[in-house]
């Protein structure tokens, strides 16, 4: 096995139990943080700050003398990250905009194929899009010069499409905050020294391990210690028996198959709906707790509210046990993606693109609703494509369309039944999620909207 090339990946870093004293005064410095985050939302949200927005320098310069700063009396390690942090956000919400706006435009049968045109263009040039929200003239983009069009009306559309679209960001209630390289110092033997408030005087953190790392850290402070999320450098390694190409369906059912019939990760939605069920007993049995909690309270039964209070309406033990569920399915995603690499021993693996996430709708039950919202399907795709590359190993996404509805031998469409495939033309009856990883490998082979 040899090394090459190098990737970024996040680490986790844990601190031991903090005294109280030390976690208030992190938590002090994250919710200043997040203040600074609110301010620069409700100042730069805005078009008139369009302009201002990339690369950021500008808002930089203006937030260090609003005297903000001085009045939360925050360390500039801290502060300039926030700013920054609260700018990627303003500009993600902006981005999400014109994507929504771009559907819209699809949408929209009252417009041309030259409207589109236009509109698609200017969603793709910022300076226009931004002269056109502020009201300023621009030069026309090339490919819309000759166009049939109403510009007038296409930019009033555009207009309000952002008036009615635009969201203003908002800080998370997480505490947690940014630190660059010159904000914390490794003192050696697991300990840690975070800037404070009082000058030459460090907030000192006691770790779980030796490790040193050199880059800007974020930290999410807890109830009696904190996570250190950190960037590092490893190298990809180059398996010289990695020699396969393998053809992946990414499922609910059975997590990972291949179109040799290996599957990986069987029965995950068992798992998944195990979870949730979970959940839904425990939410109904919450819910009739805070009922009664609001009838003694409303009958002035002060005896039974506090009884109801202290016995049944804790959240502590309600958010460990989820997230200890959450843990034990991640951490079976990532040992069945390792099983699958070591077993299959790819060069290349060839996936479907992922599709835009279905939304659910009121025609759905709550409980398919519920199953549907902690579908993992993102975080598999996320954890493979890292894996992938720390391994050395190239992913290749093609069409996703129709490789569940058509038959592999054939081509024709077929129906699913139960955990089958059926097709009419042929009669062939398969697994539909072997069907669904044959009709992969047919369209990558094929070279077909690769």
């Amino acid at each position: 096995m040899k090394k090459t090339g190098v990737i970024t990946k996040t680490v986790l870093q844990y601190s031991t139990n903090l005294p109280d004293e030390t976690i208030g005064e992190l938590k002090k410095i994250a919710l200043d943080y997040n203040k600074v985050r609110n301010y620069v939302y409700s100042r730069y949200s805005g078009i008139n700050s369009l302009n201002k927005l990339i690369p950021g320098y500008t808002v930089l310069n203006e937030m260090r003398y609003c005297g903000l700063r001085q009045q939360l009396n925050l360390p500039v390690v801290y502060y300039e990250l926030a700013i920054f942090d609260a700018l990627r956000d303003i500009k993600s919400m902006w981005s999400n905009l014109k994507n929504r706006i771009a559907a819209l435009v699809k949408q929209n049968e009252n417009l041309t194929q030259d409207d589109r045109i236009y509109l698609f263009t200017v969603l793709n040039y910022p300076s226009v899009f931004n002269a056109i929200v502020l009201r300023k003239e621009y030069e026309m983009p090339k490919n819309t010069v000759g166009l049939q069009l109403d510009v007038k009306r296409l930019n009033n559309l555009l207009c309000r499409y952002v008036r009615k679209y635009k969201q203003i960001s908002k800080v998370d209630k997480k505490c947690v905050f940014a630190v660059s390289p010159n904000g914390y110092k490794y003192y050696g033997k697991g300990l840690i020294g975070f800037v404070g408030r009082i000058p030459r005087k460090r907030i000192m953190v006691e770790l779980k391990d030796n490790d040193v790392h050199t880059r800007q850290l974020r930290v999410f402070v807890e109830e009696d210690h904190i996570k250190i999320y950190a960037p590092v450098d490893v190298e990809v390694k180059q398996h010289t028996d990695y020699i396969n190409t393998v053809y992946l369906h990414i499922g609910f059912g059975n997590m990972l198959t291949s179109s040799d019939g290996n599957v990986y990760g069987k029965d995950f939605n068992k798992l998944v709906n195990t979870e949730t069920d979970r959940l839904r007993i425990k939410n109904i049995e919450r819910y009739k707790s805070y009922k009664a909690y609001s009838a003694a309270v409303e009958n002035n039964s002060k005896a039974k509210s506090s009884r109801i209070k202290a016995n049944n309406l804790g959240k502590k033990k309600y958010f460990l046990q989820k997230k200890n569920k959450y843990a034990k399915m991640t951490t079976f995603i990532n040992s069945e993606i390792n099983r699958m690499l070591k077993e299959e021993k790819p060069c290349t693996v060839v996936i479907a693109k992922a599709v835009a996430p279905k939304k659910a709708d009121n025609t759905m039950s709550k409980y398919s609703r519920e199953k549907l919202n902690r579908s993992f399907g993102g975080y598999i795709r996320k954890r493979l494509t890292q894996k992938c590359a720390e391994n050395g190993v190239a992913i290749i996404e093609v069409s996703p369309k129709d490789i569940s509805s058509i038959c592999s031998s054939c081509g024709k469409s077929g129906k699913k039944q139960n955990s089958f495939f059926i097709c009419g033309s042929c009669g062939t009856k398969t697994d539909k999620y072997i069907n669904a990883a044959l009709n992969i490998k047919n369209k990558y082979l094929s070279k077909e909207n690769i």
